[in-house]
């Protein structure tokens, strides 16, 4: 019994943790096309499932990758520090 808890469990938070990464990309995507950039996100969650860090791969202009920048930290809490640009 107490196994089949621990799975379920475990596919659950899999679950929330998928749900957040494609809500959170989508929302990232949405503000860089609303800015004219043309990017692909990746990013990792932290052990509570919030977003770590980010990378995007794309092109942008410098204003688009400062606006961008300041979204990702005042919207999402990802310091400049923990994004990637490529």
């Amino acid at each position: 019994g107490e196994l089949a808890a621990a799975s379920g469990e475990l596919e659950s938070r899999n679950a929330i943790a998928a749900s957040i990464k494609a809500q959170t990309e989508a929302y990232i995507l949405d503000k860089a096309a609303a800015l004219g950039a043309d990017v692909s996100v990746r990013f990792t969650l932290d052990d509570q499932d919030l977003p770590r860090t980010v990378t995007l791969t794309g092109s942008c202009t410098p204003a688009q990758k400062q606006a961008l920048a300041r979204v990702l930290a005042e919207d999402l809490g990802i310091p400049e520090e923990r994004q990637i640009w490529q």
